[in-house]
């Protein structure tokens, strides 16, 4: 059997894209809703659908109840200022990180992260995954502050840290 698959932000570009994969693959896939998300690019009869309010720890522990693997994608790209930013990228996975230690023996935490995390390469050399971390952006900035919070939980399940650029394709 399959693990169970948990997808946050699945209604985004890359979670739309993981959750169709997901599938494809057999895996079992629940995605995570909020109220005014649009569902458009999912096929509902192959996933389970669970609404979340990410500043209601209640709701979100029913979130991550059951899953095994938990890939969080969801996050905030264009907002007015850092608050918003924050709010919408570090809050989210601070609350994901501390109910799944509480609820669920998860087999890994999976964050997509951003290259903006890293910020920009100084005179041409080639960024690692060691490189120090500069971000430029408030967006930037609150993606690091999110990935130290995966890095916390290191311990108490296994967490990866994805930090994709330029990524395009279909319904970009």
């Amino acid at each position: 059997m399959k693990p169970k698959v948990l997808v946050t932000g699945a209604t985004g570009f890359v979670g739309s894209h993981l959750v169709e994969r997901l599938i494809q693959k057999g895996y079992e896939v629940i995605v995570s809703l909020r109220r005014q998300s649009s569902s458009k690019w999912l096929d509902s009869s192959a996933i389970e659908t669970r609404l979340v309010d990410w500043e209601d720890s209640h709701s979100v522990s029913k979130l991550v109840q059951g899953v095994d693997i938990l890939v969080h994608c969801a996050g905030v790209t264009k907002a007015l200022n850092y608050h918003d930013y924050h709010k919408g990228n570090v809050f989210p996975t601070s609350s994901l990180l501390r109910e799944a230690k509480g609820n669920s023996p998860l087999n890994r935490f999976i964050f997509v992260s951003s290259q903006a995390a890293v910020g920009s390469s100084h005179d041409f050399i080639p960024l690692t995954e060691d490189s120090p971390c500069h971000p430029i952006t408030d967006y930037g900035i609150t993606k690091l502050e999110a990935e130290k919070e995966v890095l916390k939980y290191q311990d108490d399940f296994p967490v990866t840290l994805l930090r994709p650029c330029s990524i395009y394709g279909p319904r970009d």
